[in-house]
């Protein structure tokens, strides 16, 4: 059963880093992570798109004034 894990981010890219890290190192791996990142400007979107880890890592793009609820609705539509 795969698992969908929903982050929602703004400007919180040293917390995502260390939230992945932890994430690969899980026994449990059929899961993949969906990012809400409502600040698409910082180095969040950079995290996401340079990542090579065995994590598989979306991310759902969102204008800052949605904030995390209105970035959060957009991830989960994608999802």
């Amino acid at each position: 059963m795969r698992l969908f894990i929903l982050i929602p981010t703004f400007r919180e890219t040293a917390h995502l880093m260390a939230l992945v890290s932890d994430l690969e190192r899980q026994t449990y791996q059929d899961f993949q992570i969906l990012v809400a990142n409502s600040n698409p400007d910082d180095d969040t979107s950079r995290f996401i798109a340079a990542y090579s880890g065995p994590v598989h890592i979306d991310e759902v793009r969102a204008r800052p004034d949605l904030f995390w609820t209105g970035a959060l609705a957009l991830a989960l539509y994608k999802a």
